[in-house]
């Protein structure tokens, strides 16, 4: 998942952008930005071990 994860969004999206503003607590611009605002915190959260939902983390990237 380490190094899946950001090769799979980053054939869609600009990932570095998209997190770069989510972590600096911007507001996403769209539903997908919402999304992968979430990812984003679970993400970090699963890098950080402080949240128990980073389970959800592969349920979020299949549905984008």
């Amino acid at each position: 998942m380490e190094e899946e994860t950001p090769r799979i969004l980053a054939e869609r999206f600009d990932v570095v952008d998209v997190f770069s503003r989510a972590d600096r607590g911007e507001k996403p611009r769209n539903d997908e930005e919402e999304r992968l605002f979430k990812i984003y915190r679970l993400l970090k959260a699963f890098i950080n071990y402080t949240d128990e939902r980073v389970r959800d983390i592969p349920t979020l990237l299949f549905r984008i």
